[in-house]
């Protein structure tokens, strides 16, 4: 992930699998509506500013592109 800059496709497609993992969890009937208790903004914040921490795929990446992470 440090050498390669990942289109936005990509980056959005792997962003959705893990929403779709926290979200639904191991739904097997997928016409389920998934109850979304917190957005995917909340969950990107830092865990010292409350969040949980996840990294956001695309901007992640070109952090390690440039060497700043």
């Amino acid at each position: 992930m440090s050498h390669v800059l990942f289109s936005k496709t990509l980056t959005d497609e792997l962003t959705a699998i893990i929403r779709h993992f926290w979200w639904r969890g191991n739904i097997s009937d997928h016409n389920k509506k998934p109850l979304c208790l917190t957005s995917w903004e909340s969950f990107c914040i830092p865990k010292g500013a409350g969040g949980l921490g996840f990294r956001d795929l695309a901007t992640l990446n070109i952090a390690l592109i440039t060497g700043l992470a």
